[in-house]
């Protein structure tokens, strides 16, 4: 309900809803709060906005970017899925005009040209944007379109692994001084992009075979056990202090797509080398726990989902 109280000469007029602003506004005349009040009381409970904060979408998803993307972990990946939303023709539109039939639209005519996966991030991008503006930053009346519209499957987990000698031809095609290195120990030590090149010296002991990971995707510490070959690698590179590889991951990503493209290698991303290391130590005859503690993955789906065990290996061992 709304109370009024008389300040000095005036009549001062406080309605507090839940999910919605808090209204106020001041009166020379009782009769005249009274009407107002009751007005808006109405309009609150038809569910009509009233006083709602207006900004063009554009300028949410800039303020998002700013204060927000920079804490995370994948603050790079989303700061280019936002700016790719910020080239929409609805951007510069009121966040409130957004129809979730529009997002829909847009959702369509994305998966034609994407993957399911890419869609379903870019989706999950634009709507944090709209959460953090509901919930903190005071657009109470906001709704979000994209929690209405139904999100794409997962899709298929991809299933590509390196066929034998193509290691070597990627290293043989890469002009990256650093690339080589960072392959083979994707390779060995199942490790994330962002989690090799955040790798420090200080972090890594040699003589027990371990590299540890103070920071990760997850947000735990993780030991990773290192293979003979990574220990190798890396004791011919030793250094005392620093970054083990001076490079960010797009430079990794960017460097990665000229070799395979110099190699004359398909559908061959680096991520999938995360996938050939797991598929590899469960060939190894590690068994599940064992694998989940060297890679990091939290539960069997999406372990499941990293692993592509050879036929042919698994009719050795029968």
């Amino acid at each position: 309900m709304a109370a009024i109280r008389k300040r000095g000469n005036k009549y001062e007029v406080r309605i507090c809803r839940k999910d919605h602003p808090t209204q106020c506004k001041s009166f020379l005349a009782l009769k005249d709060a009274r009407l107002w009040a009751k007005r808006i009381e109405v309009a609150l409970e038809r569910g009509e906005a009233v006083g709602t904060q207006r900004a063009p979408l554009a300028s949410l998803i800039d303020r998002y970017r700013l204060n927000v993307t920079p804490l995370k972990k994948g603050a790079y990946a989303e700061d280019r899925r936002l700016l790719a939303w910020l080239k929409h023709s609805f951007a510069n539109r009121d966040a409130h005009s957004i129809k979730a039939s529009e997002i829909a639209v847009w959702r369509d005519q994305r998966l034609k040209q994407v993957a399911n996966n890419t869609v379903r991030l870019e989706l999950a991008a634009l709507s944090v944007v709209f959460q953090q503006a509901r919930k903190e930053w005071g657009f109470a009346s906001l709704s979000n379109p994209v929690q209405q519209i139904r999100k794409p499957s997962p899709g298929k987990a991809r299933d590509r692994r390196l066929e034998s000698g193509e290691l070597i031809q990627l290293i043989s095609a890469t002009e990256s001084p650093t690339l080589c290195e960072i392959m083979v120990l994707a390779v060995e030590a199942a490790m994330r992009l962002s989690e090799i090149v955040s790798l420090r010296w200080e972090n890594i002991d040699l003589d027990r075979s371990i590299a540890t990971l103070p920071d990760t995707k997850n947000g735990d510490t993780r030991l990773v056990p290192l293979s003979r070959t990574a220990i190798q690698l890396l004791r011919t590179m030793q250094k005392e202090t620093g970054q083990v590889f001076p490079i960010t991951p797009h430079a990794v990503s960017v460097a990665f797509r000229r070799a395979t493209k110099r190699a004359g290698l398909s559908n061959l991303r680096f991520h999938d080398l995360r996938h050939e290391s797991v598929s590899r130590l469960f060939e190894k005859g590690l068994n599940t726990m064992e694998v989940a503690s060297v890679s990091g993955h939290r539960t069997m789906s999406m372990l499941k989902r990293y692993t592509h065990l050879r036929m042919e290996t698994l009719a050795l061992r029968l």
